[in-house]
């Protein structure tokens, strides 16, 4: 039995006042880019779409595409949907004040042909590979499916952002890092992060 306090926060999992207690989470994934995490994912989706009645509400069709979204395809790019339906994911993620790769009016033609690998910050990297992952084809990033130098774009988009989180299959959090940059795949501390 655990002895002692154990604080939670929702943005970090649980903070271990005591690197004993790591000893009690034998089945915890402390690289999150072995494929033991996406099969851990995939039970949880499986979990999920069968233990909890609403969770089940977008059946094998998916919910509508939002204006744009990325196919996560090879290489990457911008889709524009025509209201057609599919599952797809969201990435929550921290701008920081680093340099940020989006979409604006000048490149937007380019990034539906392909969205240069290379040029992604590692956290729109990670959130791509999970997305093929699982098997689906598309994810919506706010930095790259609304242009950003558009004022009427961005703001008809801003106003679908609540619904295009809602819909989504799963929404990756990134709530972590610091800025795009961070990623989100890798090692996992074993000292104090449970």
């Amino acid at each position: 039995m655990l002895e002692g306090p154990i604080d939670a926060t929702v943005s970090h999992g649980f903070q271990a006042q005591r690197a004993g207690a790591l000893a009690f989470l034998p089945t915890r994934i402390l690289d999150t880019r072995q494929d033991e995490c996406i099969h851990r994912i995939r039970e949880w989706i499986f979990r999920c779409k069968n233990q909890h009645p609403s969770c089940s509400h977008q059946g094998l069709a998916g919910s509508h595409l939002p204006s744009r979204v990325i196919e996560v395809g090879y290489p990457p790019k911008l889709y524009e949907s025509q209201g057609e339906r599919a599952h797809y994911i969201t990435l929550s993620h921290c701008w920081g004040t680093s340099q940020h790769f989006v979409t604006t009016s000048e490149n937007i033609q380019d990034l539906r042909t392909e969205i240069p690998w290379m040029s992604l910050p590692k956290t729109f990297q990670d959130a791509i590979l999970i997305t093929r992952n699982l098997g689906i084809r598309f994810l919506w990033i706010d930095s790259l499916c609304i242009m950003q130098d558009k004022r009427s774009d961005w703001e008809l988009e801003l106003a679908k952002m609540g619904d295009n989180y809602k819909n989504s299959f799963l929404t990756i959090a990134a709530a972590s890092a610091v800025d795009d940059q961070a990623g989100f795949l890798g090692p996992r501390g074993t000292t104090s992060i449970l």
